[in-house]
């Protein structure tokens, strides 16, 4: 079934989805629903080491620098992005908050 209805390099493109998948405009929890689908569709369930650093490599450069806590699973790093990504946006808020307030 699968020969007749999949593309030739259907495998590959899975392959080259789970290295290019990148966190962009998504919130965590969307770029973390993303990378289990796209993993999923390529075979790839384990926690593996290198699985882990695709994921990580995939966030904001901000996000990112959770992996000087070397997280050991997937749901690590996704629980320590959410931490830093809620933190990036109380900053942010933060921020526009002072702005708005001067000169009045």
């Amino acid at each position: 079934m699968k020969i007749k209805f999949l593309p030739k390099d259907y495998q590959i493109s899975l392959y080259r989805k789970v290295q290019d998948l990148r966190k962009r405009m998504m919130i965590v929890k969307e770029y973390t629903e993303e990378f289990y689908k796209v993993n999923l569709r390529a075979g790839y369930v384990e926690d593996t080491c290198e699985k882990i650093a695709k994921f990580v490599n995939g966030l904001w450069m901000e996000i990112d620098e959770i992996s000087i806590l070397s997280p050991k699973t997937i749901e690590e790093a996704y629980w320590s992005s959410l931490k830093a990504e809620e933190n990036i946006s109380r900053k942010q808020n933060a921020i526009r908050g002072r702005g708005s307030s001067r000169g009045w």
